[in-house]
């Protein structure tokens, strides 16, 4: 089983694209002397390692890999990734010239633009395609959500 080197190449994607990138950062309002592991304990989580209240960020990630269905080609399955973007509404709207952009479809069309701008991700065999974003409900008061979800397929 090829676990550990999907998760390896997860790894690999936040550590050298997403970490990496200064515009996704600062959509993001992470302070400049955040370090990594700081980064995804407080603003890009992995779905179930939080038990913390969103109330210190104006911005939180929560993403979850999530098993779609087997393919029809052995040890090959379909899987989605799914990002929650929540955003503070007091920043929602004060990013850029266009006070109508919201801060939430910015963030999820940089994600969207760093997974999907080749046809891997780096050289980690991860392939997103097929995105789906949508509004969501927020059970957090005072915070928007907005849901971008991109297929992939693993090799087992």
């Amino acid at each position: 089983m090829n676990m550990l080197r999907w998760i390896d190449d997860w790894n690999s994607i936040i550590r050298n694209v997403i970490f990496q990138d200064e515009e996704l950062k600062s959509l993001m309002m992470v302070p400049e002397d955040t370090d990594i592991i700081s980064f995804i304990d407080n603003y890009f989580i992995r779905a179930g390692y939080t038990n913390t209240l969103l109330e210190n960020e104006k911005v939180r990630i929560v993403y979850a890999d999530v098993p779609a269905a087997d393919s029809t080609t052995p040890n090959v399955t379909k899987n989605v990734l799914s990002f929650d973007i929540y955003v503070n509404n007091n920043v929602i709207h004060n990013v850029g010239a266009d006070r109508l952009r919201m801060r939430t479809h910015l963030i999820a069309d940089r994600l969207l633009t760093l997974l999907t701008k080749d046809r891997y991700v780096q050289e980690t065999g991860y392939r997103f395609f097929n995105p789906k974003p949508y509004d969501g409900g927020s059970k957090t008061i005072g915070y928007a959500r907005f849901t971008l979800l991109l297929n992939y397929m693993k090799v087992y």
